[in-house]
């Protein structure tokens, strides 16, 4: 396993940022996620964009770099709308939809709790 340097740090958090700006776009442009089917839906889109990049003959580091934050910001809503069930704060003071929370952790709701 290899040792992080000094830089990682802050090259994760540039990162992290430009995910933050990414989520910020996606808010303003569009609803919340009401709920984990329309949740994966959308994390499943940007993943086939960024599937597409991969395997692009004539890879474009600029573009494989913005779907896969695309996916991590899709992923971020996803949990905060769906999974933490509050709604998304938008910038001009309106507020989105609340989502219900999910039934606790241990309770199923997948049928594999039936007798």
């Amino acid at each position: 396993m290899r040792r992080p340097t000094a830089e990682e740090p802050l090259r994760i958090a540039r990162v992290m940022n430009e995910v933050a700006e990414e989520l910020g776009r996606a808010i303003q442009a569009h609803g919340p996620i009401r709920s984990a089917h329309e949740g994966y839906a959308v994390v499943l889109e940007e993943v086939r964009e960024l599937e597409r990049e991969v395997f692009c003959r004539e890879r474009r580091a600029e573009a494989l770099r913005a779907e896969a934050i695309q996916v991590a910001a899709m992923a971020v809503r996803l949990v905060a709308d769906v999974l933490d069930g509050g709604a998304t704060e938008v910038a001009d003071g309106r507020r989105s939809v609340v989502v219900p929370r999910l039934p606790a952790p241990g309770v199923s709701h997948c049928g594999d709790d039936l007798p």
